[in-house]
């Protein structure tokens, strides 16, 4: 992937496993806040990342990696946390994203059986969850998650197939609540059970 892990983030984690990095709290760093690219079983818990130049919270080329608790908000250029690609398997719950200028939280390319749960996102400009921004990612489950504000709520993009989004609050986004992007060529995508205010 091209996103590499380098100098300039608070945290970088790389070819790593069984890694806990928890109750930081990271300002404004040239690059992430914490990027890592990890084989597997790590966690990243409770950290409070505000005002780095790229994205608070990246992984790539991950499995059953776990990120929690954290509150991702501010990035000068980018996201609060992102699964930039191919992520297997990792949880991204009980976060909150605010106020980053693009997405809340992305699942980028190439990731699958991720499972982003019980997460706020407010006020995030671009979107405030996106699956698959570059290329198709399937097999994802987006629920339970709380979107106030901000650009478009939940976005399926890229021929990403076989997502599940349920139960999701979405309330007053400056875009769509949901949307499905070349659905032409998405397959076996479900949508069930949210709640959109004010779209």
């Amino acid at each position: 992937p091209a996103e590499e892990i380098r100098a300039g983030s608070g945290v970088s984690i790389k070819d790593s496993s069984n890694i806990l990095i928890s109750d930081l709290i990271i300002i404004n760093t040239n690059l992430h806040g914490v990027a890592m690219r990890a084989d597997g079983t790590c966690k990243v818990t409770h950290l409070t990342v505000t005002g780095v130049n790229d994205k608070g919270i990246l992984l790539v080329v991950c499995n059953d990696c776990l990120i929690e608790g954290n509150y991702c908000a501010s990035s000068v250029n980018e996201d609060g946390i992102i699964l930039y690609a191919d992520n297997t398997r990792c949880k991204v719950i009980g976060n909150t994203c605010y106020n980053n200028p693009r997405n809340g939280i992305a699942v980028g390319s190439t990731c699958t059986y991720n499972i982003v749960s019980n997460n706020v996102l407010r006020d995030n400009a671009t979107t405030s969850i996106y699956v698959g921004t570059v290329s198709a990612s399937n097999y994802n489950i987006i629920e339970s998650n709380l979107v106030t504000g901000g650009g478009e709520g939940i976005v399926v993009g890229v021929a990403s197939s076989y997502n599940t989004i349920a139960n999701n609050i979405i309330y007053r986004p400056n875009g769509y609540g949901i949307v499905l992007i070349q659905v032409q060529a998405q397959n076996y995508n479900t949508i069930s059970g949210n709640l959109i205010i004010g779209a």
